[in-house]
């Protein structure tokens, strides 16, 4: 529409650190007016001392940056499809980052062009700059060091990522794992099925197929999708794998999805508003969270599907139903 201006809004988050970083940056866009705004306001002596500082708009692009990595991990640690493996291995990525940036003392363009512009202008102090920037290094990977202790135990985990070609001793660490904690899972009996199993699964996760998932983007339950799916074509027996796999990718690596459904619990739940049925509410939830599909994907899906349109439209009782009546009965 002509004369309208179009800005996208920023996203919102109950967590203060993940809104650091759009904060920041809307700093940054506005920091000359914003300077000369509160340079000139009476009584805003720490605002004053602030922007009189010349290093202050380096110090905010540094956060800002800083404030960026960890979003992008935590956004990713939260999403809906992730593991408890897959979890400590992005924390192990994002500490390694930081310990990487500190080590080749790394600067992204837009820093070093403040960094530049500062030392034309003879206000740069380097060692206060690198003392500073170094500590906060020091802080962040000592803080993720601490809160990935309680990932210790599944670091023989790491494997069911698929991002390196599976070794025996991978798959056996992860048996005798998964033994101590399901009893019926006898390992004398699963090792030798398991072994062979086991050489299919790594001539086919060669070192070309992982780079092509990573290529790709693909994501650890899709790449197993693909390798069930060809020992299925092939014939091979896959149930021994199979429940190690299911066993290792239920394992939830952040509260996020149980909170999520609590979430839509306290929407559609209230003791003021609502009545719903316990066995009501379950369904809506299954719809809500399995049913993921847009209203267009979804008119395509009904009208691709001509047996779910019949059972719609269709005089028969659901099964639940049925079942509940009986009981009652």
């Amino acid at each position: 529409m002509e004369g309208v201006e179009y800005k996208k809004l920023l996203g919102y988050a109950k967590t203060r650190f993940l809104a650091l970083g759009p904060a920041i940056a809307r700093i940054l866009e506005l920091f000359d007016p914003l300077k000369t705004y509160f340079l000139k306001v009476k009584g805003e002596t720490f605002l004053k001392k602030f922007f009189n500082d010349s290093m202050s708009k380096l110090w905010l692009v540094f956060v800002k940056e800083q404030a960026e990595a960890f979003k992008e991990t935590v956004l990713s640690i939260e999403g809906e499809n992730i593991c408890a493996p897959d979890v400590a291995f992005q924390l192990e990525q994002l500490r390694a980052s930081i310990i990487l940036r500190k080590d080749e003392n790394y600067f992204s363009p837009t820093m070093e062009s403040e960094i530049q512009a500062l030392h034309d202008s003879g206000e740069f102090s380097e060692k206060s700059f690198n003392a500073a920037s170094s500590c906060f290094y020091d802080a962040a990977s000592d803080y993720l060091l601490e809160w990935t202790d309680q990932f210790e135990d599944l670091r023989t985990l790491l494997w069911i990522g698929l991002r390196a070609t599976p070794t025996w001793p991978n798959l056996n660490a992860s048996m005798k794992f998964v033994s101590l904690r399901d009893k019926t899972f006898d390992v004398d009996v699963v090792s030798p099925k398991l072994f062979v199993q086991f050489g299919f699964l790594k001539n086919y996760c060669s070192g070309e197929k992982i780079s092509e998932w990573d290529k790709q983007g693909t994501p650890t339950e899709d790449r197993w999708v693909e390798v069930f799916r060809m020992m299925m074509a092939d014939k091979i027996p896959f149930v021994e794998l199979g429940k190690i796999v299911q066993f290792i990718l239920c394992l939830p690596g952040t509260s996020a999805a149980v909170e999520r459904i609590f979430s839509l619990i306290n929407n559609l739940w209230k003791s003021e508003s609502s009545n719903l049925h316990v066995n009501t509410l379950r369904a809506i939830l299954l719809v809500k969270c399995n049913l993921t599909f847009s209203c267009t994907e979804f008119h395509k899906l009904l009208k691709s599907d001509k047996d779910l349109i019949q059972q719609v439209s269709g005089h028969e009782k659901y099964a639940f139903k049925a079942s509940s009546k009986s009981e009652t009965n």
